[in-house]
């Protein structure tokens, strides 16, 4: 890891650029970040947007865009954000009430999910809740597919950003979502380091397993791994060490701090420690 690869998701920071996203750039420029990863234009245009990085001395190569905005007209996003100067376009999440085979479980329903509740779960409980419906996790892997390659041919890349439940949901044969997007699609993941935990795997062995398909890693760490309780990357319990390794080897392209839930009082200072972590740990 390197200081020219760390980056931010502005995510991290939505409280303040809800109100004066100018003054969250400000911020994370004054602490010594040279990269952002944008979650949104926040109401800019694309050349807008890229003037103002401009104007703190920040590029963007990496945006979140939803799944949905692809769904309107992903020719567009790929025209916005080449316009800004990414160098990837990053889905955050799936449209999640369209993929169980249920259609009774919405984002509320992940506040305590983890690879320990569902140890508690018998199979036929597994299957009523969490099993994919084989239509929709082949239309979704469809769309991601269709969508790098529109991505691709604009002078960009495509991935996607995990979360915990990739990792539990299962296909009605067994295999996790995870799994089969790795079959079912050519995406590259930006790996989340804390929600691969909080799904039971070992962040460094999910890399190690498929370097070519990790490109991102998201620097958030973990007080313990259950939902809704990342804190500052380099402050929690996740082995960064494997992790980073696993990372350099893959030949990651950036490292991204995040934090689902930074201090409410003060978020920049969340900002401020893992940044200051990060380069601690720079080779």
């Amino acid at each position: 890891m390197q200081a020219q690869q760390l980056s931010v998701q502005m995510y991290t920071l939505r409280d303040i650029s809800a109100t004066d996203f100018d003054a969250a750039l400000k911020a994370v420029a004054d602490i010594g970040y040279k990269n952002v990863e944008l979650a949104g234009l926040m109401g800019l245009s694309a050349d807008e947007m890229r003037d103002l990085l401009h104007k703190y001395g920040l590029k963007a190569p990496s945006a979140h865009v939803p799944y949905q905005a692809f769904e309107e007209d992903a020719q567009k996003v790929v025209d916005d954000y080449k316009t800004i100067g990414c160098e990837w376009i990053i889905v955050p999440a799936p449209p999640l009430d369209r993929l169980l085979a249920s259609g009774e479980f919405g984002w509320g329903d992940l506040a305590n999910l983890s690879a320990h509740e569902l140890s508690t779960l018998s199979g036929e409980e597994l299957a009523a809740k969490y099993t994919l419906s084989a239509d929709n996790i082949k239309a979704f892997c469809d769309n991601l597919s269709q969508w790098s390659e529109v991505v691709n041919a604009g002078g960009m890349r495509f991935g996607y950003h995990n979360h915990h439940f990739e990792y539990l949901f299962r296909t009605e044969d067994g295999q996790s979502m995870y799994d089969y997007m790795l079959e079912n699609s050519p995406i590259i993941f930006e790996i989340d380091a804390f929600w691969a935990e909080v799904g039971g795997r070992n962040a460094a062995e999910v890399i190690n397993a498929n370097p070519d398909r990790a490109k991102l890693v998201h620097l958030k760490d973990g007080s313990d791994r259950m939902p809704g309780k990342d804190v500052a990357f380099g402050t929690g319990i996740l082995a960064w060490d494997d992790i980073i390794a696993a990372a350099d080897a893959a030949h990651c392209e950036y490292y991204v701090v995040e934090l689902d839930n930074p201090n409410k009082a003060d978020p920049v200072a969340d900002v401020r420690i893992a940044y200051e972590n990060a380069m601690a740990k720079m080779s």
